[in-house]
């Protein structure tokens, strides 16, 4: 889930392949919650079936992924301290894909 919501937060930057990598991972959370069902009834083949679907499925996601993420640089980079971190990330965010600051 930690994945799936890493990818959403970034739905204000989307491009074509976070869309895509985001649709891999929940197909992929839905095969393994499958499997963990089919583990609790015992039903181990197809709870192993599924598991490797999953996985095969969460790795297209991974690499769906752009390359490079929206913040160039160290997170330090151009801080002008003690300009509170979420205010440099807004600026450091909008510097590398020309979004106007609010």
């Amino acid at each position: 889930m930690a994945y799936i919501n890493g990818i959403r937060s970034f739905a204000h930057l989307s491009t074509y392949h976070w869309g895509i990598a985001l649709s891999y991972a929940e197909d992929a959370l839905w095969l393994l919650r499958k499997a963990d069902n089919h583990a609790e009834k015992y039903e181990w083949r197809e709870a192993e079936a599924m598991a490797n679907d999953g996985v095969e499925v969460l790795q297209k996601s991974v690499s769906e992924l752009p390359s490079k993420t929206p913040v160039h640089g160290e997170l330090t980079d151009g801080c002008d301290w003690p300009v509170c971190l979420e205010e440099s990330l807004i600026r450091e965010i909008a510097s590398g894909w020309d979004i106007a600051l609010r």
